[in-house]
């Protein structure tokens, strides 16, 4: 009996520590989360020259150069890519 008791004492200090982890996790975290979301993302068609990484989901930055211009100068947008 004493045992069992031992045993639940045990599981509900686990159980605590946890969600004080996962607490302090989530405010690690959540400044990442707010500062991307104020920022906002980039939409489809969009310039995404300056920040490849921010597209909105489902588009992704994709760069090229229009022919005989100089390779400085790229052009970049928000699209989705098919295949590769």
């Amino acid at each position: 009996m004493k045992l069992c008791i031992l045993l639940v004492v045990l599981l509900i200090t686990v159980v605590r520590a946890e969600e004080d982890i996962l607490e302090n996790e989530a405010e690690d975290i959540s400044p990442a989360i707010k500062e991307r979301s104020a920022r906002g993302c980039i939409g489809r068609n969009e310039s995404c020259k300056f920040d490849r990484h921010g597209c909105c989901w489902p588009w992704s930055c994709s760069c090229w150069n229009k022919e005989g211009q100089p390779e400085s100068d790229v052009w970049c947008e928000c699209s989705l890519k098919i295949g590769k």
